[in-house]
């Protein structure tokens, strides 16, 4: 029972390191051999997921820029102002 928190709280802490790692992690800690496939069956009880989040580019300091001054400049439009614009995301 012990041994499922171990692995619980280490997914809290890094919810992206891999089963296999996370493994040998725990079977370090305890000094009896545990499999990747034991830890998988312990997350999923646990309701966690085995999906990682996509990792997306950072923004570059230029957009950073012109993000900052979309803001700012329209910052202190009224609701009117917004119901009349049209927003896409053709992603």
């Amino acid at each position: 029972m012990s041994e499922k928190r171990k692995i619980l709280k280490k997914i809290k802490i890094n919810p992206k390191v891999s089963e296999v790692k996370l493994a040998a992690e725990t079977s370090q800690i305890i000094g009896r051999s545990v499999s990747a496939e034991t830890v998988r069956n312990v997350i999923r009880q646990a309701g966690y997921k085995s999906r990682a989040a996509r990792k997306k580019p950072f923004i570059s300091l230029q957009n950073q820029k012109k993000h900052l001054e979309f803001a700012k400049t329209h910052q202190l439009k009224t609701n009117n102002f917004w119901n009349k614009v049209i927003f896409s995301d053709e992603s």
